[in-house]
């Protein structure tokens, strides 16, 4: 169960357990994004899209779906997933 306000992408989750106690009520607010503001959250901080869908065999994108990112080396080239740098770098 859940309240949402669509303009300003936040959502309030409800969740409700029966329990020793009569009822416990545990209430999460979040803020969700749009597609664009991930691609441009990535492009700030060095990445580009990869790919866009629904799940790992590339079925249509939904409102269930996931996104892909690759970061990009000085050069601009997408550096493969081998070449992150460690922590300490």
């Amino acid at each position: 169960m859940g309240q949402f306000d669509v303009a300003a992408q936040r959502g309030v989750s409800h969740h409700y357990w029966v329990g020793a106690r009569p009822l416990d009520v545990f209430s999460m607010p979040y803020r969700y994004v749009w597609p664009a503001e991930l691609d441009l959250m990535a492009r700030i901080a060095g990445m580009t899209l990869r790919e866009r869908g629904a799940g790992w065999t590339r079925e249509p994108f939904t409102s269930d779906s996931h996104c892909t990112y690759l970061r990009l080396g000085e050069d601009g080239v997408a550096v493969q997933p081998g070449g992150w740098p460690s922590p300490a770098e």
